[in-house]
């Protein structure tokens, strides 16, 4: 059992894997009833709302104590944010194959040149944007 970096085992951390997981089931099953019974406005209504929420707590750098509940509840959002984005990954994946093989080329170099602080707003400003276009296209249609 290594340490991590505080020194903690890192046995209790993988003990948390275990109360994500309980919350990931019913997340998938949210999600599942979502994208089923939700016409597609609301539905992209609702992912547009979910990134803003998660921007929004990212800026605020709310931390969270990693507990049972605060895991479980972690484990309901991953499962029904992971079930409604990764439909049809895979074979996006391997069509990207060779250009993730040329960003890990590049990332050590670029990462020098990139990560001078800013490129964490410029993720966010990205994912808050395309967010407000989905809401905005959800609500005028």
């Amino acid at each position: 059992m290594c340490p991590e970096p505080g020194g903690v085992p890192a046995a209790p951390a993988l003990a948390g894997v275990g109360w994500a997981l309980v919350g990931r089931l019913p997340g998938i099953a949210l999600r599942v009833l979502a994208v089923a019974l939700l016409p597609a406005r609301w539905f992209a209504a609702a992912v547009a709302v979910t990134v803003l929420v998660c921007a929004g707590l990212s800026v605020l750098r709310w931390r969270p104590r990693p507990s049972p509940p605060a895991l479980v509840v972690a484990g309901v959002v991953s499962g029904a944010g992971g079930t409604a984005s990764a439909i049809g990954g895979p074979p996006v994946a391997l069509l990207l194959l060779p250009f993730m093989v040329a960003g890990y080329a590049v990332s050590t170099p670029a990462r020098r040149l990139l990560d001078r602080g800013w490129t964490r707003p410029a993720v966010l400003a990205v994912a808050v944007g395309g967010a407000l276009a989905l809401l905005a296209t959800a609500v005028v249609g």
